[in-house]
């Protein structure tokens, strides 16, 4: 019996027998709540985070200033004239 013989042998065997039933979700699930659960806070990482959003609030409070400059050039000639002027 040659390889492609058996092959077809186990082909019509396959097709008498009920497929098994898969059903991994409930597995994923706890798998993914256990590794979400497990890890807890990480201190380093907060910290991380904080100073990364603290500088970020900086930059972003430095790059509006800088647009206005940019937006109209003049406005830093004329406020000092308006301040004198009052």
């Amino acid at each position: 019996m040659n390889e492609l013989e058996r092959f077809v042998e186990l082909a019509i065997k396959a097709h008498g027998e009920p497929a098994p039933a898969i059903d991994v979700t409930a597995r994923v699930l706890r798998d993914i709540r256990q590794a979400v659960g497990g890890e807890g806070i990480n201190p380093p990482l907060l910290i991380f985070s904080g100073l990364s959003l603290l500088a970020a609030s900086i930059v972003a409070v430095l790059a509006i200033q800088s647009w206005e400059v940019l937006a109209d050039p003049l406005s830093g000639l004329f406020d000092s004239l308006t301040m004198v002027m009052q």
